[in-house]
């Protein structure tokens, strides 16, 4: 076909069709925001009491401390009995929010699973189209260099209509793709059940919390926590089909995957706001005791922030003496009961506080961050499908136009072609840096650290604040830690925002006039929130100390008592078992038979305190290890954000190019080049349009083999599920012996008959979730992060993914262990 100086012009239809799909991603809206609305209700001390079935017994000890020839018996008793019902509702506090977070940990890895699905499909979508473009660049020229134009205007038609129909696969799947399997496998028994997220099946204690209607209100918290889902989520609880349960289904997309995380997360939130009324009910019992002086000197022994703080020096001090010298047992159980109180007291004060930390990183982590990459992700493919659409269809007309002998028309639609790419890869670049989002919730917990004066209701309480701006022991300069932390913020480039400014701090705290979240923002806010929360962990090991230095001044009978026939569940049989308390169990179970429980007896008020302080200790045991876990999931998510986001942004450039030099070489082809009657300047034109098109082939290629990721900048450490492995990691890797005989053992009314650790490596080799294969020695050593075969370089994408999501389910199963505790203080109750 001959180039002819026929005219044909553009028709009008075509330019607005074409700002239409500009504008259409201009003018794409981020995510939703979500409000985030918390129920924060506070009980009366009194009521939280009637909640715990204890307020004759609050009542009577608030009449005993108001009368100085009150019976220090009964007070010891009393107070023996509202610790334990307390220590009962803070483990089933624990105990739900465990199960929570086992169903939480199974969403996020499904949904996470289908979200890098999707975005390899986009990729193989995006590579299908540059792979024809490249090769139909290269052969249309060649074509018409030969002279054979009417094969080169097919050839143009066909690219068209393939552009169009892949780009428009590429849309339709993004509209019906959906999670496959996503209800529970069988071999994760009841641990993960997949069901509705609704308020059944709650520990006792709590579903009372929940039904508890304060005199003169109208509904209950249960209600509450119902309607506040039905006014901001549009969710109707009293059905359970709205409640995104994944049980029983085979697919499930990805908005009610979020709506599940969401919604776990809220449940979460209100459930944990019973610590803080316990906490409250525990100050209105607790009383300071007079100690005995031991020296002259005065107390000489642990003088960490936290016993500083509590008061409680001289009492450990004094109790530690009475153990070794085995003489007034009365005085024993009341310094005994008075250390258990404070030491839970100090327990809950910081738990309120990590829970609040934890509560801001769950919902910025899996919410917000989420809601964000997911938007920009959504956003850049869909510019991807519309600079191939628009290329498509207008090659689909350009190819008609050669074919009608109108080459100066279809010349003038790679023009436009090329110009609406060029547009639209800058705005892609653009499209890089994310969308905002409503900032939904208050101040965090950031905002005090930050000294920005938050309302009382968002700082914390006034021991946590204390032990904040205390200098921790041993320190020279006398500075506190919120000081250091502080500084150690703006020194080490913890966040990528400079902190100095005042906007950049209100924007992280979330505090007022800050009102609309980017990622970098939320990012750099997760990353404060974790150096917050591991400060205040450090606390949590402080007290596990103190309850350790006074539990060894006591040698616990060694007698392992058969509690099997004593009437105890499965699960506090177990437990009983584990904390190598059974003779002191089937004795009180003895003396509960008996009636003799209730009487003022020294004895029997020191097995009751036995039994508390090994369940109230393994439960912080347990809280320590947890928070192990929780840096040891930050440090690999770090630097899985860190290799995804470069790997995000090699992809993104690449492809940015591609599109690009198309753009900007089809303007100068089609235009100066091929509007033109010289012939040589055409042969130009088709020279470069060969470029064109093997560059294309290029960078293609390249992106795809960046789609790989690259490799993390520094070596992974061991961690804790090398032992779960059997691999010999390092004692600071390993779990306590309690915690990993809970694990070797078989979990009650099993019928597999596998123990919780090989029921969660069989959970991790026969599931799909993993984007790796455990069965291979040479992973099992890589994700453990010990072993000969682990290198730096074999720290990929996939691997930190899978330690991650493992890391999850492990803390999760250890903690289970929480639903025997619970169960064996209901037992002794």
């Amino acid at each position: 076909m001959k180039r002819t100086e026929k005219v044909y012009k553009l028709p009008d239809y075509w330019r607005r069709l074409t700002a239409l799909l500009i504008c259409c991603t201009l003018l794409t809206p981020p995510c939703f925001a979500i409000q985030a609305r918390k129920i924060t209700n506070k009980l009366e001390p009194l009521h939280t009491a009637e909640i715990l079935g204890v307020r004759a017994e609050v009542e009577r000890l608030l009449y005993l401390k108001n009368n100085r020839d009150s019976n220090s018996e009964e007070s010891i008793y009393l107070r023996t009995v509202l610790l334990r019902r307390i220590l009962r509702g803070v483990l089933e506090v624990r105990q739900y929010c465990n199960m929570l977070e086992l169903e939480r940990a199974y969403a996020y890895d499904i949904m996470q699973k289908e979200q890098r699905r999707q975005a390899f499909v986009g990729q193989l979508f995006t590579l299908a189209s540059f792979s024809q473009l490249a090769t139909f660049y290269t052969m249309e020229p060649y074509m018409r260099m030969r002279e054979q134009f009417v094969t080169s205007a097919v050839f143009t038609t066909v690219s068209g209509s393939l552009n169009t129909g892949i780009s428009t696969l590429s849309r339709l799947h993004g509209f019906v793709a959906k999670a496959s399997n996503v209800a529970p496998p069988a071999v994760l028994g009841n641990l993960v059940t997949g069901g509705p997220v609704d308020t059944r099946s709650m520990p006792q204690l709590l579903d009372r919390y929940f039904d508890f209607r304060l005199p003169g209100a109208k509904e209950s918290r249960r209600d509450e926590l119902f309607a506040h889902w039905l006014n901001q989520y549009k969710i109707d609880a009293s059905n359970p089909e709205n409640l995104c349960a994944l049980a029983g289904k085979k697919k499930a997309s990805l908005s009610m995957l979020r709506s599940r995380v969401l919604l776990l997360w809220s449940l979460r939130t209100a459930v944990i706001q019973f610590d803080h009324d316990l906490l409250a009910l525990l100050r209105l019992i607790g009383e300071p005791i007079e100690v005995v002086p031991v020296a002259a000197g005065g107390y000489s022994g642990d003088n960490s922030e936290v016993v500083r703080f509590l008061g409680i020096g001289p009492h450990i001090e004094e109790l530690n003496r009475l153990k070794q010298e085995g003489q007034d047992a009365q005085r024993i159980n009341e310094l005994e009961v008075f250390v258990l109180q404070k030491t839970l007291e100090g327990t809950l004060e910081i738990q309120a506080a990590a829970d609040k930390v934890d509560e801001d990183l769950y919902y910025n982590y899996h919410i917000v961050l989420s809601d964000l990459e997911s938007s920009r992700a959504r956003s850049l493919q869909l510019n991807s499908d519309a600079n191939f659409l628009q290329s498509g269809i207008l090659g689909i007309v350009a190819g008609k136009l050669y074919l009608s002998r109108h080459t100066f028309a279809g010349d003038q639609m790679f023009v436009i072609s090329g110009s609406n790419g060029t547009a639209l890869t800058l705005l892609a670049a653009l499209q890089q840096h994310g969308f905002w989002r409503k900032s939904d919730t208050g101040p965090n917990s950031l905002a005090q650290l930050l000294n920005l004066h938050p309302q009382e209701d968002y700082k914390f309480s006034s021991f946590v604040t204390q032990l904040l701006n205390s200098p921790p022991s041993g320190s020279v300069d006398g500075k506190s830690r919120l000081e250091l932390l502080n500084e150690s913020w703006r020194k080490s480039h913890v966040t990528t925002l400079k902190l100095d400014s005042s906007k950049n701090q209100r924007a992280v705290a979330a505090m007022p006039p800050h009102k609309y979240d980017t990622i970098k923002i939320v990012k750099n806010r997760i990353n404060l929130l974790h150096s917050l929360m591991k400060e205040l962990e450090s606390f949590q090991n402080q007290t596990l100390s103190v309850l350790n230095s006074t539990d060894a001044k006591e040698i616990l009978p060694t007698v392992h008592a058969n509690i099997d026939d004593t009437g105890l569940s499965k699960h506090a049989s177990e437990a009983a078992r584990l904390l190598g308390i059974e003779e002191q169990v089937k004795q009180v179970l003895a003396l509960k038979a008996a009636g003799k429980l209730q009487a003022y007896d020294d004895s029997g008020t020191r097995l009751q305190l036995q039994i508390l302080r090994r369940v109230q200790t393994t439960g912080l045991q347990l809280r320590v290890l947890s928070a192990q876990f929780d840096r040891e999931i930050n440090a690999e998510r770090q630097a899985l954000d860190r290799v995804t986001r470069e790997r995000d942004l090699t992809v993104a450039l690449l492809n940015d190019a591609n599109f690009l030099q198309l753009g900007i070489l089809a303007t100068i082809i089609d235009g100066p080049l091929g509007i033109t009657k010289k012939k040589k300047l055409n042969l130009y034109g088709d020279r470069l349009n060969i470029v064109s098109g093997l560059t294309v082939g290029g960078l293609a290629g390249l992106s795809l083999v960046a789609q790989r990721g690259g490799f993390r900048h520094t070596k992974s450490g061991p961690n804790l599920l090398g032992q779960t492995f059997g691999l010999p990691t390092p004692e600071s890797e390993q779990l306590p012996a309690v915690l990993s005989s809970y694990m070797n053992s078989v979990p009650p009314l099993s019928e597999s008959g596998l123990t919780r650790r090989e029921q969660l490596i069989s959970y991790w080799k026969s599931t799909k979730i993993l984007p790796i294969s455990i069965s291979k020695t040479a992973n099992v050593e890589r994700v453990s992060g010990y072993g000969s075969r682990h290198h730096r370089w074999c720290e990929t994408i996939k691997l930190m993914n899978a330690r991650i999501s493992m890391l999850f389910d492990l803390r999760a199963m250890v903690d289970r262990l929480n639903v025997g505790l619970v169960e064996l203080l209901k037992a002794i109750d």
